[in-house]
């Protein structure tokens, strides 16, 4: 007789939650033991609010390098790890949207000076060109035209 896999699937009703906040159009996945199932969806959500997290803070660092001062933006970020560590220890969907509420306010705040800087970045390439163009203009070689001489 073929074996049988026995499927299982999260028994924790807080880790059910926090699941489905993240992936609400995400089917239950089946797995060989419950301890799997929810050691995996851990692994999946940690794995989300550090992605989000690092792409947050990449944007951030790319901005102080054009100057702006946004370290109290990087300083809400450093709550995150902290507060991760308190999901994994709840799972709870109350302490899982903390975090994401978040990243989501300081991405509201960076997003507009994303969108400044953008504009200053097409400026500055645009007058660049401009003054490529006037320089090479300035270097073309004048054609005196031999027909124009002065009468002697």
């Amino acid at each position: 007789m073929p074996k049988v896999k026995i499927s299982a699937t999260i028994e924790n009703k807080d880790l059910k939650e926090s699941i489905h906040y993240l992936f609400p159009d995400n089917p239950v996945v089946k797995y060989e033991t419950i301890k799997e199932a929810e050691e995996s969806s851990k692994e999946e959500v940690v794995s989300m609010i550090n992605g989000k997290t690092a792409e947050t803070k990449q944007q951030i660092t790319v901005l102080q390098k054009a100057g702006y001062n946004l370290h109290l933006e990087t300083i809400k970020l450093i709550a995150i790890p902290l507060k991760t560590k308190v999901w994994l220890s709840t799972l709870t969907k109350k302490d899982l949207e903390k975090i994401f509420e978040i990243i989501n306010e300081v991405n509201k705040i960076i997003s507009p000076i994303e969108k400044e800087n953008e504009k200053k970045i097409l400026e500055k390439e645009r007058l660049e060109k401009i003054a490529d163009k006037k320089e090479k203009e300035s270097q073309e070689p004048v054609i005196k035209n031999p027909n124009n001489k002065p009468s002697p």
